[in-house]
C-alpha cells in the first residue's frame, strides 16, 4: 500500500513542503494539482524513490516518521487554493494528500476565503487505527463492539500521518458540486 502526509498543510508562494510517504511497490510518480473548476496540475515527477516504511505501534497517536521522499517548492506562479498531492506506485495505486496554498503576503487580497476544517479533519481520521471517536480499525474488522471501540478512542491524534481514504480524496467518477461564482 502507497500512503503520504505532508509537515505542514498551508504555506505561502516560495515555501517548501516535505511530503513523507511509505510504499511497497516504489518508486512513485508524483502530481500536484489545484483543485478548482477544473484540475490544474502545476507539478509532475516521474520517479520519486519511495521506501517501505514500517509503522511505529500507535501511528495514529506516535505519527509515522516516515524519511522525507520529497520536497515540493511552491511557485509564485502557482494560484492560492487548494492543492491535491496524489503519488502513484509500479501497481498504479494511488495516495492523496493536500496543502492550501495562501496569497502572498500579509494583507487581504481576495474577496474570498477558503476554509478547511483540518482539526474536523484530524479528528476523524482514522489512519493507523483509532481517531478521536473510536478504534476503528478494530470496529470494521469486527474485533470490537461499537462500545469497546469508543472506549479505545485515542486522546491524542498525530499530524504526521496519511489521511484514511475518503476523506481528501473521492473515488473517481462521484459527483462534484462546485460554485461557479
Amino acid at each position: 500500500m502507497t500512503s503520504c502526509y505532508t509537515n505542514i498543510l498551508s504555506c505561502r508562494p516560495g515555501d517548501r513542503i516535505a511530503l513523507h510517504a511509505a510504499s511497497a511497490n516504489g518508486p512513485c510518480t508524483l502530481e500536484v494539482a489545484r483543485i478548482g473548476q477544473e484540475r490544474d496540475v502545476v507539478l509532475r515527477r516521474l520517479v520519486v524513490d519511495v521506501g517501505d516504511h514500517a509503522l511505529p505501534a500507535r501511528p495514529d497517536r506516535d505519527g509515522c516518521d516516515w524519511p522525507v521522499a520529497f520536497e515540493i517548492e511552491t511557485e509564485s506562479t502557482w494560484r492560492s487554493g487548494y492543492y491535491d498531492i496524489m503519488l502513484t506506485d509500479s501497481n498504479a495505486q494511488t495516495a492523496h494528500h493536500f496543502f492550501c496554498l495562501k496569497p502572498p503576503g500579509n494583507g487581504p487580497l481576495a474577496k474570498a476565503a477558503f476554509v478547511l476544517a483540518t482539526n474536523t479533519y484530524h479528528a476523524y481520521n482514522w489512519w493507523g487505527g483509532a481517531n478521536a471517536y473510536a478504534d476503528v480499525t478494530r470496529l470494521m474488522s469486527r474485533e470490537l463492539a461499537l462500545p469497546a471501540a469508543m472506549g479505545a478512542a485515542t486522546g491524542i491524534l498525530s499530524t504526521q500521518r496519511p489521511f484514511a481514504p475518503l476523506i481528501v480524496a473521492p473515488p473517481p467518477g462521484l459527483p462534484r458540486l462546485v460554485n461557479l461564482r
